[in-house]
């Protein structure tokens, strides 16, 4: 009897040894099964509230014909004839540099762009883009409407390098210009309407300038 007690005695013993050196049951182990539950719940609630914003904000696209969309400055009503105003916007526009791209006098809507260099800044360019439509109101008045947009792109000059084993630049052998857009949009300046409004009035003033006919 008093062997088979100190063999039980033992064998006990021996068990709770193991489970006291398991690793399940380590104060290390359960750090790091707590980090990790923590962890996991972190992404949850993170991954829900992108969702929400997400959901929540509207895209600013839906608001383009709301009122505090409209651009200002850019349709004035002239006192001219439709011909006349038609005839003096496509002199305004080639004397400005714009590139007419479509006259459609049925439709009465002309498509103009210019490219422009920053004058500060010769590796930067601007891409304008115009629209200008005109609306006859009767009683020699026409509605004349000018939309731009503008595309504003950064020319970088890299050069491409002759490489010692493929890895050690050692010295230029060409280069080449890559274009960057860094900004794009609508023009919302007013100043940039009123630059063609004037010129317009100014044209249309003399009645017989560069046969513009009343």
């Amino acid at each position: 009897m008093g062997l088979q007690e100190g063999s039980s005695r033992r064998m006990n013993e021996g068990s709770e040894s193991l489970e006291t050196s398991s690793p399940m049951g380590s104060p290390r182990f359960r750090n790091h099964g707590n980090g990790l539950v923590f962890f996991t719940r972190a992404m949850i609630l993170l991954v829900g509230l992108l969702l929400v914003s997400g959901c929540g904000s509207e895209p600013s696209y839906r608001q383009a014909f709301n009122s505090s969309e409209q651009i200002q400055g850019n349709t004035e009503s002239i006192s001219a004839s439709e011909d006349r105003t038609w005839a003096a916007s496509l002199r305004v526009l080639s004397q400005q540099g714009f590139m007419v791209r479509s006259a459609d006098k049925a439709n009465a809507i002309i498509l103009a762009d210019r490219e422009m260099t920053d004058q500060n800044d010769k590796n930067v360019s601007y891409q304008i883009t115009s629209t200008v439509t005109f609306v006859p109101l009767g009683q020699g008045i026409t509605q004349v409407s000018l939309a731009a947009n503008q595309t504003t792109e950064l020319h970088r000059k890299e050069y491409v390098w002759w490489h010692l084993l493929w890895l050690i630049p050692l010295f230029p052998i060409g280069s080449e210009y890559n274009s960057v857009v860094t900004q794009r949009g609508t023009v919302q300046n007013p100043e940039f309407y009123a630059g063609f409004f004037d010129n317009l009035k100014v044209l249309l003033k003399d009645k017989t300038a560069n046969g513009i006919k009343k």
